[in-house]
């Protein structure tokens, strides 16, 4: 379901004019006639459940219940952790330092003129 602007801006609309929440307003539209076309979408898209915003606290609790099932919901929306945060940082500093140390040695052509020194000393 793809609507111009106009019609977005008039769901919107509807949805304030009947006093509901915008965002479930748009979520349970399931057909609505536009300036173009009729725009459709299936009853599945439209009831299609996803995971709940929540916060760090609640994720630990549900997970120290030892319900196998909801532990496993909450498995995927884990944060990154801090060692692993650290480890991608530490990574990507030594990416930057090689990859500054290698524009070094190729603007530095010095080595390749004639009189450099051969690196035996008498």
């Amino acid at each position: 379901m793809m609507p111009y602007a106009y019609d977005s801006l008039n769901m919107i609309v509807q949805a304030f004019e009947r006093g509901q929440n915008p965002a479930v307003y748009l979520r349970n539209l399931t057909t609505y006639e536009g300036t173009a076309d009729t725009l459709t979408k299936s009853q599945a898209a439209a009831t299609s459940s996803r995971l709940p915003r929540v916060g760090r606290q609640e994720r630990q609790a549900v997970i120290a219940q030892g319900n196998a099932a909801e532990r496993d919901k909450w498995r995927g929306a884990q944060a990154m952790s801090r060692t692993t945060f650290v480890r991608i940082v530490i990574a990507a500093f030594i990416i930057l330092v090689l990859a500054a140390a290698s524009v070094i040695v190729v603007r530095n052509d010095a080595a390749s003129q004639a009189d450099a020194p051969s690196g035996f000393v008498h």
